[in-house]
């Protein structure tokens, strides 16, 4: 059994822009089960984001992206991110925290985005360093495979990571469609599954000389493959709610990813279009949002009801309210 001094030092890097309503949560989230070191970087924030991260013991902040001292294996990402590719300038932030935790003597760091919490399967404080500590020697990457995606209902002005606590399954992912209009052409389309992403996201272990591949996972620097054990779930909280889903269609989405595959059109790129160019007014894509993006509680209801029958398409995460609970009693 480990003491308290010999468990793992963990560290969380976060790129953000424009998080303020969810960023200073997310930290509060993680330090309470465990992460100590917190690398934010600021995607050129146009909101009040980076003021709400405290200036405390163990949180480092940064202001734009540093494109000096990147290794010659991360040069075509270099020149991307030069380009204005985010997801580029993401990749290089990763990279930069990762030199500052072995500095730092940070075991192991996580890589996520501000609307993703990890859970790892318990709900005690400072669990994420015992989970951490039993992991083997030879364990370069640590993946959270399993993606669980909020389902996108009315949400909360407060803290949306307490209040919604319904989400999606892979096995929703695998069997639903819904079908969506598209009013710039007037027709309907069908989108299957999450409305985000169903890769997972990863942790490095620090000392094992690893890159950030890309903005859901590592590589070994010589070029091996690292070794990668799954473990846990990443709770996603897409568009779940309508401010949410106006702040991240806000942002100009590259139209294909770090590696050149084109990003498909529906949904990420359509919404987009349709929050930045399609001329609708707030007023009319709420109405929009609220008809064709948010499950209503019939809809809610139907899926539980399906759950319950043995296709478990829905879960009521209620864990993670009890975990809240516990860090306002702090």
């Amino acid at each position: 059994m480990n003491s308290e001094d010999n468990l793992p030092k963990l560290g969380l890097v976060i790129t953000q822009k424009n998080e303020v309503a969810i960023l200073n949560y997310n930290i509060e989230y993680h330090r309470h089960m465990g992460i100590s070191h917190f690398y934010i970087f600021d995607d050129g924030s146009t909101d009040t984001s980076m003021n709400t991260v405290p200036d405390a013991e163990g949180i480092y902040k940064f202001h734009e992206t540093d494109f000096l001292n990147i290794p010659d294996e991360m040069e075509s990402i270099r020149l991307k991110a030069l380009d204005g590719n985010w997801m580029g300038r993401q990749i290089l932030n990763t990279y930069k925290a990762l030199q500052l935790a072995k500095k730092q003597s940070v075991d192991w760091l996580f890589f996520i985005d501000a609307d993703e919490l990890v859970f790892l399967g318990s709900e005690k404080e400072d669990s994420f360093r015992k989970v951490f500590s039993e992991i083997e020697l030879d364990i370069d990457v640590v993946h959270f495979n399993t993606v669980f995606e909020v389902v996108q209902n009315r949400g909360s002005c407060d803290n949306i990571f307490k209040s919604s606590t319904y989400f999606k399954t892979p096995e929703y992912h695998k069997s639903n469609e819904r079908n969506i209009l598209n009013p710039m052409l007037d027709e309907i389309v069908k989108l299957k599954g999450y409305f985000g992403h169903t890769r997972g996201k990863q942790a490095a272990r620090v000392k094992s000389n690893l890159l950030p591949k890309s903005s859901h996972s590592f590589k070994k620097r010589n070029g091996d493959n690292p070794k990668i054990m799954t473990l846990g779930q990443i709770l996603h909280y897409h568009g779940c709610s309508f401010n949410e889903f106006i702040k991240q269609n806000s942002i100009r989405h590259p139209s294909h990813f770090i590696y050149g595959k084109d990003v498909p059109y529906y949904p990420k790129l359509f919404w987009r279009n349709l929050v930045l160019d399609s001329g609708m007014t707030t007023s009319e894509l709420r109405t929009y949002y609220e008809q064709w993006i948010m499950f209503s509680d019939e809809e809610i209801a139907r899926l539980l009801v399906e759950s319950n029958n043995g296709n478990p398409v829905l879960i009521n995460f209620q864990k993670i309210r009890k975990i809240w609970n516990k860090i306002e009693e702090i």
